[in-house]
């Protein structure tokens, strides 16, 4: 349970409770109400829960570093750092999930595209997919892609993985990486 006092010379303030939802499997039911009874105030019930994100198995051979970028300034253009490992002389694809809002600049992953490193690369709402040419023996890939948010706050975009092209079974998922972006 959470409680708060409203102070009448601060109606117009936004006022947040937190509590721990009830816990164990089953049916839960929330009350959110004001004692005594206020006229034109206003509620807003938010649950938020999750599912552990298993441990990825290093059976594949593949390696895969995809945080999300340092120090997001809405509007302002960060360098998203990815960096993978993989078997020699494997094509390689990796879809990166992004936040909503996020923009990546196109004109570096053209050159990538021109210098051999990638093969194809797709831009969409809410991910990027690479198609990256074999690495050589005891090469790491390394790319600093330029990405612009468009939408401030904390987000959270899809999964990222990794996998040999076309084999399913050879494949490294990331779990989802919240983006903190300041306005």
């Amino acid at each position: 349970m959470a409680r708060r006092v409203l102070d009448a010379s601060a109606l117009r303030d936004l006022v947040v409770l937190e509590a721990p939802a009830a816990a164990g499997p089953g049916l839960h039911s929330w009350t959110v109400a004001a004692d005594p009874p206020v006229a034109g105030l206003g509620f807003q019930l938010d649950l938020q829960s999750w599912v552990a994100w298993p441990e990825a198995a290093p059976t594949t051979g593949l390696e895969l570093q995809a945080p999300a970028p340092v120090g997001l300034r809405l509007g302002q253009t960060s360098i998203l750092d990815l960096t993978a490992a993989a078997p020699a002389g494997q094509a390689l694809v990796l879809d990166q999930g992004l936040p909503a809002g996020v923009q990546v600049d196109s004109a570096p992953l053209e050159a990538l595209v021109m210098q051999g490193t990638l093969s194809r690369y797709r831009i969409a709402d809410g991910s990027l997919h690479l198609e990256i040419n074999p690495l050589t023996a005891a090469e790491t890939l390394r790319l600093r892609l330029p990405v612009t948010p468009t939408l401030s706050g904390r987000l959270l975009g899809g999964a990222t993985t990794l996998m040999v092209a076309g084999r399913d079974d050879l494949a490294l998922t990331l779990p989802p990486v919240a983006w903190t972006i300041g306005g």
